[in-house]
């Protein structure tokens, strides 16, 4: 098994200047010696010391994006409701999916802002228990008047563009209980890895990917940003990698 052989799906929003952008607050510069992690603060919150995101999987699908987004909305719910539900990647990506598969940012945000997301026990992101074909994912009659109902629960205020800079992303990750992340690469071997390296062929690579970020820390002294896949379990550790400044610094 090789990265090749998982979906991808991230597409590169064209600029829009009605787009918000995050302003990291002065005098709150993010504390690297410290770290941040999404599990910890977590854990704390639901009084469940060792809890884990549990690693999606969208096995060959293009549905990353609903991954990550279904990620967030997850987060962002536990952090309102002190407990955890996760929430359906199907319901985002059936309704934003661009033709030939994959989602913009921007569309998913739009859909956690205007409709939220459903639960996963309401509507399942797995076909039959297994991961997901991609025609299976753009089933948007799948979704019921119950799952709509569900999902107005958890919709969000508002959302912001976040400058790509390593120390940007840090701050908004810890400030806004992590980050939609957009990255590109390619099958270069180091994506089942716990450190990916970033594309070689300067402004050239083979895709894009939509990751929740939520965790950033130094690491024998250099400066990461935790991210968790949706390749399931056995990549990275327990699906999540670790993106350094080398990644942040190819500007792709």
């Amino acid at each position: 098994m090789n990265e090749s052989q998982f979906g991808k799906g991230g597409h590169k929003d064209k600029v829009d200047v009605r787009d918000k952008k995050y302003v990291a607050r002065a005098g709150l510069e993010f504390d690297w010696n410290k770290g941040y992690d999404i599990e910890e603060e977590l854990g704390k919150i639901l009084n469940a010391p060792d809890f884990k995101l549990i690693p999606k999987d969208q096995d060959g699908s293009f549905s990353c994006g609903g991954q990550a987004g279904s990620y967030y909305n997850a987060v962002l719910e536990a952090e309102s409701t002190k407990t955890w539900e996760d929430r359906s990647a199907k319901y985002i990506y059936a309704q934003g999916y661009v033709p030939g598969g994959g989602m913009y940012g921007r569309d998913i945000m739009k859909i956690i802002k205007k409709q939220g997301v459903s639960r996963e026990a309401i509507l399942s992101s797995y076909e039959n228990g297994i991961p997901p074909s991609e025609k299976f994912m753009q089933r948007s009659q799948d979704i019921t008047i119950e799952a709509r109902n569900d999902a107005k629960n958890s919709k969000v205020k508002d959302y912001g563009q976040v400058n790509p800079d390593i120390d940007t992303v840090a701050q908004a990750t810890r400030d806004n209980w992590g980050v939609i992340l957009g990255v590109t690469g390619e099958n270069n071997g180091t994506w089942l890895s716990l450190y990916p390296k970033p594309p070689i062929k300067g402004e050239s690579f083979e895709w894009r990917l939509w990751l929740y970020a939520g965790k950033a820390k130094l690491i024998d002294g250099k400066k990461y940003i935790g991210i968790i896949n949706s390749w399931g379990k056995n990549c990275g550790a327990r699906g999540w990698h670790w993106i350094g400044e080398d990644y942040f610094n190819t500007k792709i």
